[in-house]
């Protein structure tokens, strides 16, 4: 008869617990409603920058095209990733506000843009912290 062996043996029995459940994140209709309103901001801002140009800069169209459209796509693709909860979009939604807001500070001339590029930004950062969501984002 041969005697078992002695060594270790592997339990499929966890020692740790019950596994954690997922959290379920649940968006909420204000932040829902919000985030579309970030993506149609993000086309319509850039597209009321480049129509209300100052006189020096109408005949340059080349880099004004090139960052609005950046800032546009920025945008955009911030949008996307707060739908899906990702940390990382929300900063990239404030740096493209930023970005976005210097951008059309120049294009226009006038200091009431900048307010128009960070309102979304500090509203968004309201809800989230209102609605307890930030914890949900990773």
């Amino acid at each position: 008869m041969s005697q078992p062996k002695q060594g270790k043996t592997k339990s499929k029995s966890t020692t740790k617990g019950q596994p954690k459940k997922p959290v379920r994140k649940q968006r909420g209709t204000l932040l829902t409603i919000l985030l579309v309103v970030i993506l149609l901001h993000s086309i319509f801002a850039s597209y009321l920058a480049y129509y209300t140009l100052k006189e020096d800069y109408s005949g340059s169209a080349t880099w004004i095209i090139v960052s609005l459209v950046l800032v546009t796509l920025g945008n955009l693709v911030a949008a996307v990733g707060m739908w899906f909860w990702k940390k990382w979009a929300v900063y990239l939604y404030g740096a493209m506000a930023v970005v976005a807001g210097i951008v059309h500070i120049v294009l226009t001339g006038s200091t009431m843009v900048l307010f128009y590029d960070l309102i979304p930004v500090v509203i968004l950062g309201y809800v989230i912290r209102v609605q307890s969501k930030r914890n949900l984002f990773v």
